[in-house]
């Protein structure tokens, strides 16, 4: 039997998602057939639609689809629903179901590379869809000091500050805010680059950012070479991770939503890297 798989954007010619999926089949002694679907925003609920109705296993969703595909699903998990934020459909009896892995995916990337956020001040640069997804993760998951949030649209900080609430155990912070809490937050251990910018071109951002020699920089998305968020970010600091090892642990979840089955990471990691 053959599984229709593939992964949903715009654009999405630079996705790694096929060669990741296709390792892992391999690995379950599966075969599928896991194709790109460059889409439209006015376009995706027919797809969607017609993708399942023709037989369809599985989607991995991505930008900049992760908050709409949830308007053509039938049900959605707790986290989804919560957040509006998906990127993997499945067909189950009630219909078609949508679940985040990219939170959890990059909490495993994190303890893969033995990046300890326990006590520790977070920025996160972006307040979408992806930023959701890891905060509400972190917070179910972490005990870090701080967690402060930026964003070019302000509207959008206050947004996903009142949506995050304040019944986790710890609320994000506005960094705009940052001078009233300097005394106790000296600089950023950790800053996450949960944005688009600097996919097709050059990354930019206030330099003036609290950090140390030791801040890591983590960049959600990642590229052939180094990203250019990483390249803005090498005058900071040299520890720098892109995106490769997060979206190898979230489609590794995806597969098992979709197979049951747990497929091993470390070798398709190492083969994105080649």
């Amino acid at each position: 039997m053959i599984h229709k798989l593939g992964v949903v954007g715009h654009p999405v010619k630079h996705s790694l998602s096929p060669k990741i999926h296709r390792a892992f089949a391999r690995q379950a002694g599966l075969e599928i057939i896991y194709d790109k679907y460059d889409i439209e925003d006015a376009e995706l609920g027919l797809f969607i639609k017609e993708f399942f109705a023709n037989g369809g296993k599985g989607l991995n969703i991505t930008v900049p689809h992760k908050l709409n595909c949830i308007k053509y699903v039938d049900t959605a998990a707790t986290a989804v629903k919560r957040f509006m934020s998906a990127n993997t459909l499945i067909t189950k009896e009630g219909g078609i179901f949508a679940e985040s892995t990219d939170g959890p995916g990059f909490l495993k990337d994190l303890y893969v590379k033995e990046i300890d956020i326990n006590k520790k001040n977070i920025l996160i640069l972006g307040a979408g869809g992806a930023a959701k997804s890891i905060i509400s993760s972190i917070c179910l998951g972490k005990k870090p000091d701080s967690i402060f949030i930026s964003n070019r649209t302000q509207s959008k900080v206050n947004e996903l500050i009142k949506v995050l609430g304040t019944d986790e155990y710890i609320t994000p912070i506005d960094f705009s805010e940052y001078e009233m809490h300097k005394d106790q937050v000296r600089a950023m251990d950790i800053v996450i680059n949960a944005t688009s910018k600097g996919i097709d071109g050059k990354f930019s951002w206030e330099d003036d950012i609290p950090v140390h020699e030791e801040t890591i920089f983590y960049d959600l998305s990642y590229s052939k070479g180094q990203t250019s968020f990483l390249e803005w970010a090498s005058k900071f600091s040299d520890n720098g991770f892109d995106g490769k090892g997060m979206l190898v642990q979230q489609a590794a979840l995806s597969f098992k939503l979709w197979f049951d089955f747990s497929p091993s990471t470390e070798e398709v990691e190492e083969l994105l890297n080649e």
